[in-house]
């Protein structure tokens, strides 16, 4: 009985897992039949949503192609306003070429006529200024009359009396210079002269022809073109700026030196003329640089200062190195050439017919310190102390002790020789005038800052120490502001 149950038992667990596999496979078969079904139905969609996005696409490409259509036609109108743009750009070019070459023919009629009015005017003036020339004016000493000196000769010949005052004069004429400038003036600002500005063309076409002819004709072996030469070129350079601009070409100027340094005049009228000219040139400062170049000008020019030269000469010849001087880098080549130590000479020799020039001109000269040594050297300081102790030319003078007070060693040298009392007794003096009161406190005050002696000896003196003081209560406001900072710096040294 055991057995025969032991034997059924396995047999049905067989038939009951057969079952269950059978189960299992009918479920997966269904489950596999859903996905079937479900993938059919997402395929569909898939179908359906790329058939349409397949239309819209084509329905984009079809669009795009219209436009490329449009854009293609638009291309094609644009080539064509290109090609009308250039031709309008062409005839446009055509039309302006003509209009331009019309005024330029236009202009260039005017100018040429201008020029030639102008040759025409030039001559006149030329010949006028030339019968100016001729015509002696001679002033006759005693009356203070100008006259021709052809007729005046024989009008004094039985009795020297003056024509006009009927006061008894002296024989001796002199040539009035001024008279004669201000006739050629008139001349040239009246009579159509080349003064009275054209339009640019035409002054440049003036400067390369005539200008230019005058300077080449200074070297002329004939005298009378020399002469005419001379006087045009101090006529042109008075009047003209843009002639005087001219002449500083180094060219031109080497012509008027070379006829002023190489060679003796015995026509004093010319050798002022020349000399007038370098003058006028140098007086614009776009010119002086060019002089200063030439260091036979400079020597020739210093030369000039000599006491013997004719009265007129040196005056022009100081009054050139003066406006020379105002250049900075003129200075130092004027210094070296021997101008300080002739303007030194000036002074010493109390020249009153050039001595403010040599004053002004030290003045500026002594922005070089180089300057400021040589006139050290050559006893300048010892003669400015005369000079302000005599009350003559005091003015420029103290101008150019303050400029020379930056100097210590000057500032030493000034106190031996008891500069500093001369400077205060000039300052107590009523007629000091306030513009002059403030250049004696700037020396004071240059002084004091640079010579340590100086100091202790304002601060030991009382009577010097409360005429300061009493300047610094002055009305003046200039002169007060200057006396305290004097007293400033003597009290601040002084702890020192």
């Amino acid at each position: 009985m055991v057995n025969k149950k032991s034997k059924k038992g396995p047999t049905s667990k067989k038939i009951v897992s057969r079952k269950e596999e059978t189960q299992n496979h009918n479920q997966n078969q269904q489950e596999v039949e859903g996905m079937s079904m479900d993938l059919a139905g997402s395929l569909d969609k898939m179908k359906t949503n790329v058939e349409a996005s397949v239309t819209q696409l084509r329905i984009l490409v079809n669009r795009s192609l219209e436009k490329l259509d449009t854009l293609g036609t638009l291309r094609d109108e644009l080539k064509g306003l290109k090609e009308d743009f250039k031709t309008v750009v062409d005839i446009i070019r055509l039309e302006m070429q003509a209009m331009i070459q019309e005024e330029i023919a236009r202009l260039q009629s005017e100018v040429d006529a201008k020029i030639q009015n102008f040759h025409k005017n030039f001559a006149e003036l030329e010949a006028k200024l030339i019968d100016t020339n001729k015509a002696k004016l001679e002033a006759c000493l005693g009356s203070m009359q100008t006259y021709d000196r052809e007729s005046i000769v024989e009008k004094i010949k039985d009795k020297k009396i003056c024509p006009i005052s009927k006061i008894e004069i002296n024989t001796t004429l002199t040539p009035n210079v001024l008279i004669k400038e201000m006739i050629m003036e008139w001349s040239c600002k009246n009579n159509g002269g080349p003064f009275e500005l054209f339009v640019n063309e035409v002054v440049a076409e003036i400067q390369k022809k005539k200008i230019s002819g005058y300077t080449e004709n200074i070297n002329s072996i004939n005298p009378m073109d020399k002469r005419r030469t001379a006087l045009m070129l101090r006529a042109l350079t008075h009047f003209n700026e843009a002639h005087c601009l001219h002449l500083a070409y180094p060219v031109t100027v080497y012509n008027i030196v070379k006829v002023l340094v190489q060679h003796e005049h015995n026509d004093e009228e010319f050798e002022e003329d020349l000399h007038y000219t370098v003058y006028h040139i140098a007086v614009h400062e776009a010119n002086r640089g060019v002089l200063c170049e030439y260091t036979m000008l400079i020597l020739f020019l210093i030369n000039g200062l000599e006491h013997g030269k004719p009265d007129t000469i040196r005056k022009i010849c100081a009054s050139t190195i003066r406006e020379l001087s105002y250049v900075r880098d003129n200075q130092e080549k004027l210094g070296q050439s021997g101008a300080v130590k002739t303007f030194i000479g000036v002074l010493k020799r109390r020249d009153s017919l050039i001595q403010n020039d040599a004053a002004k001109s030290l003045l500026y000269l002594c922005e070089n310190p180089k300057n400021t040594e040589r006139i050290l050297v050559e006893g300048g300081v010892e003669l400015l102390y005369e000079w302000i102790s005599s009350k003559e030319l005091v003015v420029e003078v103290v101008k150019l002790l303050v400029k020379i007070t930056e100097n210590a060693l000057v500032c030493l040298r000034w106190r031996n020789i008891n500069g500093i009392r001369l400077l205060f007794s000039t300052l107590k003096d009523d007629d000091c005038a306030k513009e002059t009161k403030l250049d004696f406190l700037d020396c004071l005050i240059n002084v004091c800052g640079l010579d340590p002696n100086s100091r202790m000896d304002m601060r030991g003196d009382d009577n010097l120490v409360a005429f300061i003081l009493e300047l610094g209560k002055s009305k003046e406001h200039l002169v007060k502001v200057k006396a305290r900072e004097l007293m400033n710096k003597i009290n601040n040294r002084a702890k020192y």
